[in-house]
């Protein structure tokens, strides 16, 4: 069997986006301050930051993330003292804590530098119509799943 051009082009695609997510992962290791944080729970609190006052299934459902992670996210959060569930009726919201709010701000900072210069190179219009083609290829693979899963 040969492989088409057009699937080389895709697994290459894979393969940056995983070698992205390895380096964003090393660079999580050098936080300021001592803070050795995983780059998936320094993407869950920015979630909770950017949604803070939300329930953690709201969170999962923003995001099109399953709830058992999204949940096991969240408690390793409020386990470090970064976030807090406040009672609003029935249901429990999210809260940063000042520590996790100031956290935030010094990932946010620190990764600011990083999103400038790729802005600056890559341009918005490019990086949206990325965002656009992701998407697509991220609802095509969850489908496929969907249909192959016992």
């Amino acid at each position: 069997m040969t492989v088409k051009d057009e699937h080389v082009i895709v697994y290459d695609l894979f393969d940056r986006m995983a070698h992205i997510i390895q380096d964003l992962n090393k660079i999580s290791g050098y936080v300021e301050g001592g803070w050795r944080l995983a780059n998936s729970l320094q993407s869950m609190l920015g979630k909770v930051y950017r949604y803070e006052g939300h329930t953690v299934s709201e969170l999962s459902k923003i995001y099109d993330i399953d709830l058992k992670n999204t949940t096991r996210y969240v408690n390793d959060l409020e386990r470090r003292g970064l976030l807090y569930k406040e009672k609003a009726g029935r249901q429990k919201i999210l809260k940063l804590t000042e520590e996790g709010h100031a956290l935030h701000k010094l990932l946010s900072d620190d990764k600011a530098v990083l999103l400038d210069k790729i802005i600056d190179q890559v341009g918005r219009q490019e990086l949206e119509s990325a965002v656009e083609t992701l998407d697509t290829i991220a609802r095509q693979t969850h489908a496929f799943y969907e249909d192959i899963k016992v």
